[in-house]
C-alpha cells in the first residue's frame, strides 16, 4: 500500500470491472439446466477460484519487479514475465492477452446482446433489437448493434477511462440490486425465494447492506472525466428508454 488507504481504493474502483464477468452467468440462465441450484453454485465457485488466481498473480508481479516499474509499463504482467524469461516470454505473454481478450469480448457480446434483446422484447428497446436470425436462432441485429456501440469506446483510446465509466455502470445497477434486495425482504416477505442470500440479521441481508455501501464507497473514487461521461451515457439511455416505451404503450392502447 505505497500510495496508503486512498490509492488502495482507488485502485479498487478502477479494476472492479475485472469481477463483473461473473453476474454474466445469471443473464443465461435460460440455458442452464436447473439454474436456480446451478447458478448461485457457479458463482459462488468460479469468484472463488478467480479471485485466488488474481491475488496470486498479483503476489507473483511485485515480486517480480517493483511497483513503481509496473505502473510505468504498458503491459505490466508481460513485463514482469520478461525480467525473467527474457524478451521472448514477453512475446509468448502477449499472444496469450490477446486470446484472453478475445475471450471477453465474445463473452461480453453473447451477453449484452442478449440483455438488449430481452429489453427489446419487453418493449424498453426498439422492436428491431429482438428479431431472431431465421436459421442460427440468435438476436443478430442486437449483436451487431453491441458490437458498434463498443466500438466506440475502443475508440477512446484509454484503457483507465473505458474502464471506469464500465465501473460507474456497475456500481450504479449493484447499488440499486442491493437496495432492492434489502427492500424486497420486507415489502415482499411471503414470496418464495429459490436462493436466499447468508448472513442475515433476521430479515435484514447483511451481505446486500455491505454490497450497497462499498459500491458507493468505491464510485465516489472513480476520476471526474470517468462519471460525466458515464452520466451522460445513462442519460441517454434513460432518454431512448422513456421514448421508447411511450411508444410502445401507445401501440398497444391503440391495438
Amino acid at each position: 500500500m505505497p500510495k496508503g488507504v486512498t490509492g488502495t481504493l482507488g485502485a479498487a474502483a478502477l479494476i472492479f470491472f475485472s469481477y463483473i464477468g461473473f453476474e454474466d452467468l445469471a443473464n443465461i440462465s435460460e440455458e442452464v439446466k436447473e439454474p436456480s441450484r446451478n447458478v448461485p453454485r457457479a458463482l459462488f465457485v468460479s469468484i472463488i477460484i478467480t479471485t485466488i488466481i488474481y491475488v496470486l498473480v498479483g503476489m507473483a508481479v511485485v515480486s517480480l519487479v517493483r511497483w513503481e516499474d509496473l505502473a510505468a509499463s504498458q503491459a505490466p504482467l508481460a513485463f514482469a514475465v520478461s525480467s525473467v524469461l527474457g524478451d521472448q516470454a514477453s512475446w509468448v505473454m502477449s499472444i496469450i492477452a490477446l486470446f484472453a481478450t478475445s475471450n471477453t469480448v465474445l463473452i461480453g457480446l453473447i451477453v449484452s446482446s442478449r440483455m438488449i434483446y430481452g429489453m427489446s422484447k419487453d418493449g424498453v428497446l426498439p422492436r428491431i433489437l429482438s428479431k431472431i436470425h431465421s436459421k442460427q436462432r440468435t438476436p443478430w441485429i442486437a449483436t451487431i448493434a453491441t458490437m458498434v456501440f463498443s466500438i466506440v469506446f475502443v475508440l477512446f483510446g484509454q484503457i483507465n477511462i473505458v474502464a471506469s465509466i464500465t465501473d460507474l455502470g456497475t456500481f450504479l445497477i449493484f447499488i440499486f440490486v442491493n437496495a432492492s434486495a434489502i427492500t424486497l425482504r420486507y415489502k415482499m416477505p411471503e414470496v418464495n425465494r429459490t436462493f436466499r442470500t447468508p448472513l442475515n440479521l433476521r430479515q435484514f441481508p447483511l451481505i446486500s447492506f455491505f454490497g450497497l455501501l462499498s459500491s458507493i464507497l468505491l464510485l465516489t473514487y472513480l476520476s471526474t472525466e470517468a462519471i460525466m461521461i458515464g452520466l451522460l451515457t445513462v442519460i441517454v439511455g434513460v432518454g431512448i428508454y422513456f421514448i421508447t416505451n411511450m411508444s410502445y404503450k401507445n401501440k398497444n392502447a391503440r391495438d
